[in-house]
């Protein structure tokens, strides 16, 4: 029997919770959790370290063989580049679909390897810089059926350099000058091998994601001025776990074992009832894009977005439902 896997991720609050039921794992994002958890949270990292300082991985370097592109569409930002050589390239992608210091990373090509979807994922940013350990990513292929790896939400950190960070830690602000510094990205991969790539330094091609960010919000119908009196965003009221549930899962991929992650924007009034739901890109079939949002408009309640006077104003939500299925 299958066990199903749903994840909900937002991005109003902080941290992350996990439930598990029978028959599926709905693992929540962003939210206040027990000392507990991190406990066992930190010691997984450890031990994670620990073997991998055991094996060194056999490594690989690739410079690039293309400039940094920025990708513009009416929801999403993509900052992307090649590696390798034109014959077998390797294409990174950030992806944000709204101002923020996070992104979704995307990885395609045949010089990942075999990806093992059962692996740890480990991405180091810089010579010494902090290194992040993922354990919620998605591989499968890409158009041209080459290798591919999803990273739903990730950041840069400016925590200090050398050792482990856990995901939802490493979520402070980096500054440009940061960003500047960095200049390679080194990927533990499931495949069994570190990959790093001599990436130059981000600070110019994060400044460009950034003016294409503020830029989409404003095609949105979200002047400058609006968006800087803005004091908080739409808070979910109640569970937020509620918003989405193995009874969810489409029945025709359920039983093709497909896994999902969509991306979704709903749009807030300052009621905080949805009033529009988009799914700006999704990693699946349309399946699950038409139940996401059938389910979030119904079931997605909000404390409205606030302006610095406290008065109730329109405002958007982005976050990210992952379906799992585990045979």
């Amino acid at each position: 029997m299958a066990a199903l896997f749903v994840g909900l991720t937002w991005f109003s609050l902080d941290e992350r919770l996990c439930f598990v039921a029978a028959g599926f794992r709905l693992e929540i994002m962003e939210v206040m959790v027990s000392g507990r958890y991190w406990v066992l949270r930190l010691l997984i990292v450890a031990q994670w370290a620990t073997a991998g300082q055991a094996q060194p991985l056999p490594v690989e370097e690739l410079s690039p063989h293309t400039p940094w592109n920025v990708h513009w569409s009416d929801d999403s930002c993509v900052l992307a580049r090649g590696f390798g050589s034109a014959e077998n390239p390797l294409v990174l992608k950030f992806e944000r679909f709204f101002p923020d210091n996070g992104f979704q990373l995307v990885l395609t090509g045949n010089p990942l390897g075999k990806l093992l979807p059962k692996k740890s994922l480990a991405v180091t940013y810089g010579e010494n810089g902090p290194t992040h350990v993922v354990d919620r990513f998605t591989v499968g292929k890409s158009q041209d059926n080459a290798p591919a790896l999803f990273v739903a939400h990730l950041w840069l950190s400016s925590g200090v350099e050398g050792g482990l960070v856990p995901g939802a830690l490493a979520r402070s602000s980096v500054t440009p000058e940061q960003e500047a510094t960095i200049r390679r990205i080194s990927f533990d991969l499931p495949s069994g091998k570190r990959l790093v790539l001599k990436t130059g330094s981000l600070g110019p091609a994060f400044a460009s994601l950034r003016q294409c960010t503020d830029q989409l919000v404003q095609s949105w119908g979200f002047d400058p001025a609006q968006m800087a009196r803005k004091k908080t965003g739409p808070i979910p009221k109640g569970n937020p776990a509620t918003w989405a549930t193995i009874n969810d899962y489409p029945k025709d991929a359920r039983s093709k074992g497909l896994s999902a992650i969509v991306n979704f924007r709903l749009l807030v009034d300052a009621s905080g009832v949805p009033t529009h739901c988009k799914v700006p890109t999704s990693y699946t079939s349309g399946a699950f894009d038409k139940v996401t949002c059938a389910n979030l408009m119904r079931r997605a309640r909000f404390e409205p977005a606030r302006d610095v006077d406290g008065v109730a104003v329109p405002w958007y939500f982005h976050g990210i439902i992952r379906y799992k299925s585990f045979s």
